[in-house]
C-alpha cells in the first residue's frame, strides 16, 4: 500500500500534495504521524484521532508514557529520502558483525533509487509491475542430485546438535550416484563443491538439509599455481645449495693454498739457516 496517488499511467505521483490513508489500519498500536508543521496520532483513551500543530522549539506531550515532542527546523521544500553512505564492514572471528547492508543505486526512466538486499523497489513500468532487489545470483546446476537421507546426533541431554550429516543421491550420465555429505568431506563434482552448512526443521517434523555452494572454474590454474610454487621452491633450495657449495670449495682452496704457502717459507728459513750455520763453522775450522 502506498499513500502516494497515481496518474494516469497507473505511476507514483510523487508531486500530489494530496496523501491517502486508512485510519483504522493505525488505531491497535501507537503511530505519529507528522505532516510538516502538524502532527496527528490515536488517543487510544479518547478513542479519537488527535491533530496538533507543531510550533518550533514548542512542546508538544504524546499519551505515551509522557513522550514529548519539540520542532526543531521544518523545511518544507526538502522531502525523506533513504540514501545509504558507504561504510568499511566490521568483522569479528570472520563473520560480519556491521555494516553488512548491500546497497545499488538504480535509473529507472530517469529517476534515481536505491535498491537495498532488505529492501527491494517496486516500480510500475509501462503499465506492468517490476521489482528490483539485490541478491546473491541464481545459478542452474548443469547436473541433479536429491537428499536421500539426513542424519543428526545431538549433545547428551540436550536438543543441541553435535552434528548433521547429508546422503544424495548424485545423477550423472554414468547412472546414480550415492554420496555422504558431513563435515570435512564435501561433495566434489564438476567444478562444484558443496559442504554441510546447516539444516532446518519442516511444520511436519522433517529436516531439510542446507549445503553451501562453491564454484571453482580456474581449479586447474589453481593446482598448476600451487605445482609452479613447489617447483620454484626447490630450484631455489638447488640453487642456494650449489651457490653455497661453491663458497665452500673456495674457502678450502684459499686454506690450502694459504698453508701450502706457509709451509714453503718456513723451509726456506730453515734452509737458510742451515746455510749460514755451515759458512760459519767453516771459517771457525780457518781460524783454528
Amino acid at each position: 500500500f502506498s499513500p502516494w496517488p497515481l496518474n494516469d499511467d497507473f505511476q507514483v505521483n510523487r508531486d500530489a500534495k494530496v496523501r491517502l490513508f486508512n485510519r483504522n489500519l493505525f488505531q491497535d498500536s501507537p503511530h505519529l504521524f507528522l505532516f510538516g508543521e502538524a502532527a496527528a496520532y490515536y488517543d487510544g483513551g479518547k478513542r479519537s484521532w488527535v491533530g496538533k500543530d507543531l510550533i518550533e522549539n514548542e512542546l508538544v506531550t504524546l499519551p505515551w508514557m509522557d513522550f514529548q515532542l519539540r520542532l526543531t527546523n521544518h523545511e518544507p521544500r526538502l522531502m525523506p529520502r533513504s540514501a545509504p553512505r558507504y561504510a568499511r564492514p566490521i568483522m569479528e572471528e570472520g563473520v560480519v558483525v556491521a555494516n553488512d547492508q548491500q546497497a545499488l543505486l538504480v535509473e529507472v526512466e530517469g529517476q534515481q533509487y536505491w535498491v537495498t538486499d532488505m529492501r527491494p523497489v517496486t516500480l510500475l513500468i509501462r503499465g506492468r509491475k517490476v521489482t528490483i532487489e539485490v541478491g546473491k545470483k541464481a545459478l542452474t546446476l548443469p547436473f541433479e542430485f536429491v537428499l536421500t537421507k539426513f542424519h543428526m546426533d545431538t549433545n547428551p541431554g540436550t536438543t543441541t546438535a553435535a552434528s548433521f550429516e547429508s546422503f544424495v543421491r548424485l545423477f550423472t550420465s554414468d547412472g546414480p550416484e550415492e554420496h555422504h555429505i558431513y563435515m570435512n568431506n564435501p561433495l566434489k563434482f564438476q567444478n562444484f563443491t558443496f559442504y554441510q552448512a546447516s539444516y532446518s526443521e519442516n511444520a511436519d517434523g522433517s529436516y531439510s538439509s542446507t549445503l553451501s555452494a562453491n564454484v571453482d572454474q580456474g581449479r586447474p590454474f589453481k593446482y598448476f599455481g600451487s605445482l609452479m610454487v613447489v617447483v620454484g621452491s626447490m630450484w631455489h633450495y638447488a640453487l642456494n645449495r650449489k651457490r653455497h657449495f661453491r663458497k665452500t670449495s673456495k674457502r678450502n682452496e684459499e686454506d690450502d693454498y694459504s698453508k701450502s704457502f706457509t709451509s714453503q717459507a718456513h723451509k726456506t728459513e730453515l734452509s737458510d739457516f742451515k746455510v749460514e750455520y755451515s759458512q760459519s763453522d767453516s771459517s771457525s775450522g780457518v781460524k783454528s
